[in-house]
C-alpha cells in the first residue's frame, strides 16, 4: 500500500479589513489637512458644514439698523426698507440717516426689512425691490408739471441720475438699482410732504444731505454678533 500523502492545509487568508481601516484613517487625515481652513471657519462660525459641502459662500453681516431718528409724532414718516447687514444696502441706510440729520425736527426716519413699512391706516406697504423707501406709506412720487412731469420710485440701494431704458414715457426710476433718482429728488419730494403736512415751506437741500453723510456713516452700528445656540447664522449665497 502506497504511503499516504499528507495534504497541506491551505494558507490562512489575511483579512484586508485592517488595511482598509488604516487607509480610511489616512484619507481622513489628508482631507482634514487639506480642508483645515474650512474646518477652522466652521468652528469659528464663519462657515457652515452645508456651505462647505455645496460650495456656497457666506456673507457676514456688515452693519445693523440704526435706531429711528426724529420725533415719534413727526407728521412725515420715512420707512427705509432693506436687508440688515447686506453691505450693498449700507449706502441706502447712510443716505437716509443723512437726511434725518439734515431735517431733524419734522421727519421720522425708521429702518426695517420687507413689509415693515405701513400706510397711515396700518396696511403693509409693498416695496417693489429688495431695497426702497416709503414716505407716509407712499412709494410712488410725482415731480414737475406738464411736459416735465415724471414719476419716481425710490427703490434701489443708491441714487443714480440715469433713467432706465424701456421705462414708460414720463416715468423715471425703477425697482432695479435705483436708476433715475438723485439726492435733489429726495430733497424735493420731502419738501413737498413737509409743506403739505406742516403748512410750512420745506428747506431741505441736496447739499445739506451730502454734508451730513460723513456723520451719518459714523452712526450706522456694526453688525450684531450672534450669541447663543439659537442665534441666526450668517446668510448663505
Amino acid at each position: 500500500m502506497a504511503d499516504e500523502q499528507t495534504v497541506a492545509a491551505p494558507p490562512k487568508r489575511r483579512s484586508i479589513l485592517p488595511k482598509l481601516l488604516l487607509l480610511a484613517v489616512a484619507m481622513l487625515v489628508v482631507a482634514a489637512l487639506v480642508n483645515l481652513k474650512d474646518l477652522r471657519a466652521i468652528a469659528s462660525g464663519d462657515k457652515t458644514f452645508t456651505s462647505v459641502l455645496y460650495g456656497r459662500s457666506i456673507v457676514k453681516p456688515s452693519f445693523a439698523f440704526p435706531e429711528p431718528f426724529g420725533p415719534e409724532d413727526a407728521k412725515v414718516k420715512v420707512s427705509v426698507v432693506c436687508q440688515e447687514g447686506n453691505g450693498c444696502h449700507k449706502p441706502l441706510v447712510a443716505l437716509w440717516t443723512a437726511v434725518a440729520l439734515a431735517e431733524p425736527e419734522r421727519l421720522r426716519v425708521e429702518f426695517g426689512s420687507q413689509r415693515f413699512a405701513t400706510k397711515p391706516g396700518g396696511q403693509p406697504t409693498e416695496i417693489g425691490c429688495e431695497a426702497g423707501v416709503a414716505i407716509n406709506g407712499d412709494t410712488k412720487f410725482e415731480l414737475g408739471k406738464g411736459k416735465d412731469k415724471r414719476v419716481l420710485y425710490l427703490n434701489g440701494p443708491t441714487p443714480m441720475p440715469v433713467p432706465m431704458e424701456g421705462m414708460p414715457q414720463g416715468v423715471k426710476g425703477s425697482g432695479h438699482g435705483g436708476h433715475g433718482w438723485t439726492t435733489e429728488d429726495v430733497a424735493t419730494i420731502l419738501n413737498q410732504y413737509i409743506q403739505k403736512q406742516y403748512k410750512q415751506k420745506g428747506t431741505l437741500t441736496a447739499s445739506a444731505i451730502t454734508a451730513a453723510m460723513p456723520e451719518a456713516e459714523k452712526l450706522i452700528p456694526k453688525a450684531k454678533k450672534a450669541e447663543g445656540a439659537g442665534a441666526s447664522p450668517p446668510a448663505e449665497h
